[in-house]
Parts: C-alpha cells; sequence; structure tokens
C-alpha cells in the first residue's frame, strides 16, 4: 500500500456514510481545473473525519477541495478483476465545499411537466457546464450559451418555461437553505412563486409535503421561530400522528403520542412533561388533532378518510333491495354445474349478499369464495345490477374473470376512471360493487371508491381477514366483520384434496404440521443464514415459468432479484440511457423481459403500488430518454419512459406484502428471523400458491413466527368505532 499526500478537487458521486459520529464517506471523480473530469476510470474514495464538513450537508453533484493522505489499494473484485482503489483521508478543516450540488435546479428542470425532451442527463450536464451560473444563463435568456451545451430546440424550450414560470429567486432561495429538491418541487407545484412567502409564514408546511422533521426543525431555527412557538408545537402533534399513519395505524394512544411528541420537541432531553402537556394543549385548542375521553390522538386527514368511508356503508346498510331472489334455485344449479355440494356457510352468504345492499363474506384457503362469487353475480343480474368487479391486484383481476367469466379490473383502473373529467355519473343506473381480496384494500384506496357509491348502488366485499393488512392505513375489511354490517364466514373447507388449504389453515390457527411425505408443501432449512438467497435462486431456476420467491424484507428480495436475474435475463438488451458526463451509456438495471412490480401509486396510469408487469419491447434508446412497452397485470400493455422507471423494481422476489392478490403456480418463501415476522406472513405467503409450496427456513424459527400475534392485531384504527356509531 503506497501512502502520500495531496489536494484534490472532487465531484460527489455516491454518498456512502453520513453522520455526526463517523463522519462522511462518499465517492467521486476527480476534476480538473479546467472542470472536465480528469479520469473516468478512476474512482476515489473520500473519507472526511468527524465535523470535517463544517456542518455543511455532502450531496451528489458537489464539488470540494479536500486535502489529506492518500492511500492505494490492490484487490480483486467478486466477478475476478483487478481494481485499484484510491482513498484520501481528510482531516478537520481541510474539506471545503466549491461548487453547490445544483440539486434543487437539476431536479426542478429535469422533472418539469412543460419539458418532457429534458431529463437528469441534460440537467446534470448543463449543471456541470455553468454551475451556479446556470441560474444567470436562464434569467438573462443566454440562447447561446445553452446551445453549445444541448440542441437549438431543447434551449429555446428551456429558456421560454423558465422566464415563463418566475422562479428563480424561489429555487436559489429552497437550495440556500438546503430544502429537499423532491419536497420544494411540490411545493413550488402548489404555490408557485409564492412558496418563499408561504414557508417563511410557517416553514412548518413543508411537512406536508413529506420533510423531514429534523430538517424542517433546523430551518426554523434558522428562521427565528422559538422552541416553544405554537406553529413548532402544532406541527409536532401532527407529525406524530402522520409518521403512525404511515405505518398504519389511524389514531395513536396517548401514551405513544405523548412519547412522539417528548423525541421530537427536546431529542437533546431537555423537554419534560409541561412542554407535552403545553403541546397537546394547543393543538387541542385551535382543532388541529382531536382527542377522546382518555386521550388518544386522531389526526384531521385520517379521521376524516375513516369516517367518509363508515359513513358510506352506514348508508348502504340501510337501505332495502327491492328486488328479492330465491338463491335456492342458483345454489341447485350450480350443484348440478360444478358437480359438487354447497355447505351450509356458503348457502347462508349467498342469502345474505342477495337481501342486502352491503354484504361481507370472508373465508380462508379453499373454503369455496370463488363459488360463491360466480352465484352472487348471477343473482345481481337478476336483481338488475350492472355488475363491476374490483380487486387491488392484477392477477386477482384475472382470477375473477376466470371464475365468474365477467369483465373485472383493478382499483387503480376504476379511481383512474372515477377521476376523468368525461367520467359519467351513475345517476339512477343500479351499479353492483363486488370487491374481491378487500383485506389488503387500505382506508385510503376505499374512500376514493366510495365516491361512486349512490342510493342505486350495492357493495358486495370478500376477503381473508387473516392474511397480512394491508399496505396503507387501516384495516376495513376487520372492522367490517364486527357484525356491524351483514357478514358471514365461510368457516368449512371445501377443498378437501388441496394439501396446500391444509397447511395454510394450520398456520392461520398457530401450528405448523409434519411436511413430511406432503406433496404440495415442503420444508427445506439451510445449513447458514447466507444460503436462503442460493437455495431460493437455484429452486426458481429449475422451473421458471409462473414461479415466484416471497421474502420478509426488501433487501433480502433485492439480493434474490439481482441473482435471478443474471441467470436469465442478463444477456437480453438491456434499458440503459446516454451518460453525458461519463460520456458512456449507463445501465438502468432492467432487461428486455424482466418482471417488474410498480412501487408506489400511479393513478395517472392506472397503476398502483404492487402492479406487476413484464417488459416486452423497448423502442427508442436516445440521449436523454428510453421508452418501451410493459405487459401488466391486469391485461394491459403501457409505455414506459425514464420517470416510469424510477418507480419500478424488478419482480422475480418480492416482499409478501407486495404479493398479497396475486398468486402463482410455484411460490417459495423465504422465511428468515426477523422483528417484521409473524403468522399473518407465514399464511399469506403459503396462499399465493396454486400447486407448490417450498418454505426456506428452520422449523424451529418458522413454529415461533406463527405463534406471534397477527400483523392486524396490533394495528390502532377508529373506523369500527365510527361504524358503530353511525349503525345505530
Amino acid at each position: 500500500m503506497v501512502k502520500d499526500r495531496g489536494v484534490l478537487l472532487v465531484r460527489v458521486n455516491r454518498v456512502r456514510v453520513q453522520s455526526d459520529a463517523a463522519g462522511v464517506i462518499f465517492y467521486g471523480h476527480q476534476v480538473c481545473p479546467s472542470g472536465e473530469i480528469s479520469d473516468f476510470e478512476e474512482e476515489i474514495t473520500v473519507r472526511l473525519h468527524q465535523r470535517a464538513t463544517a456542518g455543511v450537508k455532502v450531496c451528489v453533484g458537489q464539488r470540494w477541495r479536500v486535502e489529506g493522505q492518500f492511500s492505494h489499494r490492490d484487490f480483486i473484485t467478486a466477478s475476478g478483476f483487478r481494481r485499484q482503489e484510491k482513498t484520501i483521508d481528510v482531516p478537520r478543516g481541510c474539506a471545503n465545499l466549491v461548487r453547490p450540488s445544483g440539486r434543487h435546479i437539476r431536479d426542478h428542470i429535469s422533472r418539469h411537466s412543460d419539458l418532457p425532451r429534458i431529463g437528469t442527463v441534460t440537467a446534470d450536464l448543463l449543471w456541470d457546464k455553468f454551475g451556479q451560473g446556470l441560474y444567470d444563463v436562464l434569467d438573462e435568456g443566454d440562447y447561446q450559451a445553452l446551445v453549445d451545451a444541448i440542441s437549438p430546440e431543447k434551449a429555446a424550450m428551456l429558456i421560454d418555461v423558465w422566464q415563463r414560470d418566475n422562479l428563480s429567486q424561489t429555487i436559489q432561495w429552497l437550495a440556500k437553505h438546503d430544502v429537499d429538491p423532491e419536497v420544494g418541487r411540490r411545493l413550488v407545484q402548489i404555490h408557485g412563486a409564492e412558496s418563499r412567502k408561504r414557508v417563511e409564514e410557517d416553514c412548518y408546511r413543508l411537512l406536508s409535503y413529506a420533510a423531514r422533521w429534523q430538517e424542517v426543525d433546523a430551518l426554523a431555527t434558522a428562521l427565528g421561530v422559538a422552541p416553544d412557538d405554537p406553529r413548532r408545537q402544532a406541527a409536532a402533534c401532527e407529525q406524530v400522528i402522520y409518521a403512525q399513519f404511515a405505518k398504519g395505524h389511524t389514531f395513536v394512544p396517548k401514551k405513544t403520542f405523548a412519547q412522539g411528541l417528548k423525541y421530537l420537541l427536546g431529542p437533546d432531553g431537555t423537554s419534560s412533561s409541561t412542554v407535552v402537556q403545553a403541546a397537546v394543549a394547543h393543538a387541542a385548542a385551535t382543532g388541529r388533532v382531536l382527542f377522546d375521553s382518555v386521550g388518544n390522538a386522531y389526526g384531521i386527514g385520517p379521521t376524516i378518510l375513516e369516517r367518509q368511508v363508515a359513513q358510506a356503508f352506514a348508508n348502504l346498510r340501510n337501505l332495502k333491495e327491492g328486488t328479492p331472489v330465491r338463491v335456492e334455485e342458483n345454489i341447485a344449479a350450480a350443484e348440478r354445474r360444478d358437480q359438487f355440494p354447497w355447505h351450509e356457510a356458503q348457502r347462508k352468504a349467498m342469502a345474505v349478499a342477495a337481501d342486502n345492499r352491503v354484504a361481507v363474506i370472508t373465508g380462508g384457503a379453499g373454503c369455496g369464495k370463488t363459488t360463491v362469487l360466480k352465484v352472487v353475480c348471477e343473482v345481481l343480474d337478476q336483481q338488475g345490477y350492472d355488475v363491476v368487479q374490483l380487486a387491488l391486484a392484477g392477477k386477482a383481476v384475472r382470477r375473477m374473470m376466470d371464475a365468474t367469466g365477467r369483465k373485472a379490473q383493478t382499483i387503480a383502473s376504476f379511481i383512474k376512471g372515477l377521476n376523468e373529467e368525461n367520467i359519467q355519473p351513475w345517476g339512477d343506473s343500479k351499479r353492483a360493487l363486488v370487491i374481491d381480496e378487500a383485506s389488503m384494500v387500505d382506508v385510503i384506496s376505499f374512500a376514493a371508491v366510495a365516491r361512486s357509491f349512490t342510493d342505486t348502488c350495492k357493495l358486495i366485499i370478500t376477503g381473508d381477514p387473516h392474511q397480512l393488512p394491508p399496505v396503507g392505513p387501516g384495516l376495513v375489511l376487520h372492522a367490517l366483520t364486527s357484525g356491524v354490517v351483514p357478514h358471514v364466514e365461510l368457516d368449512v373447507g371445501n377443498r378437501f384434496g388441496t394439501e396446500i388449504a391444509k397447511v395454510a389453515n394450520s398456520v392461520r390457527d398457530g401450528e405448523l404440521p409434519d411436511l413430511a411425505g406432503n406433496s404440495s408443501v415442503r420444508l427445506i432449512e439451510p445449513r447458514t443464514s447466507d444460503d436462503f438467497a442460493n437455495i431460493a435462486t437455484s429452486l426458481f431456476m429449475l422451473e421458471a415459468s409462473d414461479t415466484i420467491v416471497l421474502c420478509g424484507t426488501k433487501s433480502e428480495a433485492r439480493a434474490i432479484n439481482q441473482q435471478i436475474q443474471q441467470r436469465t435475463t442478463w444477456t437480453n438488451t438491456p434499458v440503459t440511457i446516454w451518460n453525458h458526463q461519463y460520456d458512456t451509456r449507463q445501465d438502468l438495471g432492467f432487461r428486455l423481459n424482466d418482471p417488474v412490480i410498480c412501487i408506489r401509486n400511479r393513478w395517472d396510469l392506472g397503476l398502483q403500488n404492487g402492479s406487476i408487469g413484464r417488459i416486452v419491447g423497448i423502442d427508442r434508446i436516445d440521449q436523454d430518454d428510453v421508452t418501451g412497452t410493459i405487459a401488466w397485470d391486469d391485461g394491459e400493455e403501457r409505455a414506459f419512459d425514464l420517470k416510469l422507471l424510477a418507480d419500478l423494481s424488478l419482480a422475480y422476489a418480492l416482499t409478501v406484502h407486495k404479493s398479497q392478490g396475486s398468486q402463482w403456480g410455484r411460490v417459495i418463501v423465504v422465511v428468515n428471523e426477523g422483528p417484521l415476522l409473524d403468522r399473518s406472513f407465514v399464511y399469506t405467503a403459503i396462499t399465493r400458491a396454486q400447486k407448490e409450496v417450498t418454505l426456506i427456513g428452520q422449523r424451529s424459527a418458522i413454529e415461533s413466527t406463527i405463534k406471534q400475534p397477527k400483523a392486524a392485531d396490533r394495528r390502532h384504527v377508529a373506523i369500527e368505532r365510527w361504524l358503530g356509531q353511525l349503525c345505530q
């Protein structure tokens, strides 16, 4: 190892570590005095010791002048290549920020809806060329300067939009105060040139745009906001509520609320019960937070959502079904057709669905819900309803279509239709909504669907409350099984020959049966923790068609996705974009024929968090964008571009949460020990399989996992309370 000392100008490419205790480690390239990257092949590791940055946050795109001790180390990569790592250790006082990252202006112009041809590559190119002077170039409309870097068409478009919006001073102010660019972008979309004024009035407004508390609180201090300022107290109350809302809760118990306030208002330990009481009193007096008789806290937004849903169900419950039907005839016809007798719970479910304007039918694996669903639709026809079938996941939609022979759609597509300006109101037409796999539908989606309810509407809901709760907040289906609306549980299994259903129902009851000799469900116990991913990948490769690997964590899924992609599609056409900085094509990590999953709601496209598809075409790859086609699990093919790719990840392996509503022929389940695993995790994973399940894990760990309380039992929701009040 060779050591010497020197000074470098480095552009930040990636930040590995950033903390007050450990300092900062980032990767970058050396920059020449002319501004050019000196050697694209050599990436430098910069280690900034504690407080070396003098409190300045290190961000991608910045340029730092650093002085310190060099070290050079030769090593062999995991792929077998010989590489040299160059590191510089920088002590305190030897690092100076030369050029800021330009994150705000780069983010603004690369994501502007009126600048579709200017992506991140062009934005980075402009910042690298002009730096802070880019603001002046755009403010002055210096067309000639821009065309030296980008095409005349882009230059003209950029100048026109920039000067029309008149946001230069606003964006520079947000950058000066280090407001997160994503937060700033959302703020500017709403308030435009008034953004700075709105933040200075109450900087805690930024929390509504997903800003982090620590950053907003630091900005408040810089702007002179006192620690006991009522705006800070109210904001802390709301922050605690919405942090819990993000975890699935719709109200916050008194003790949890007080602990959260103490953490936010006095992270240095100086807070006291007096400070918490003052914040609670102010929030209650101003109506920013609602409190019940025992001190539990309710946010305005979550409460409105739950009450809207509860009111919609109460309204339907109070309406009478005016068209009686003799369901016995429909059941008899189904028994003759399927050559299988119905059990008493199925008959009761049919009667409840026919006789009420809202009905809930629940049950576990193999209980006969699908059989009932088909006949329910026939009865709805006889009652004069237009049937609209809905499910959250595309695969669940296809199962509904196969089971009933009728059209169905995802909830995302339905909500998109409701949001379209040209949507026709239902008016007096009779429509029946049939929602399947409802256990995974959160209160936000239910509230959106409830906007379509009218006095001529009917609602049938089916699902399994023993599965994992929704990814989003709330527990609507679970509350509906309390008896406040007509409900039947199908508790008798129909699939007597299905070993998967038997094992799933045993797990639901907290027991893992002996799997020896089981032809459909087997257990493989790894020798070490390193074996989980390798075993899962090998099993997948035995029969990749209609197979999925399900995991407990994103990191497990990510590792297995990479392994499987390397062994399947890696040599296929890659999805790439031109990187001007390195003068080469940049691999975006996707290949032709890769399965992908949407990781956030894109209602504008009819996609939602959990939609699954496959890349079936790559149409254009140019300098600033990439387009192609993805076939989605709702049967639709949709074009993709660079912005949609940012919302996608590989889908050879998924978390169990992401798999809800879908089913595959073969399911491989990685059951590693962890705090997030419980009975509903294992139960949900097993019930995703139609033919074969392989559990990878130690039997003792799985037995311990399924004895844990269900995730749903740990959620705090209030909808059952509102239903009880409204349905009296």
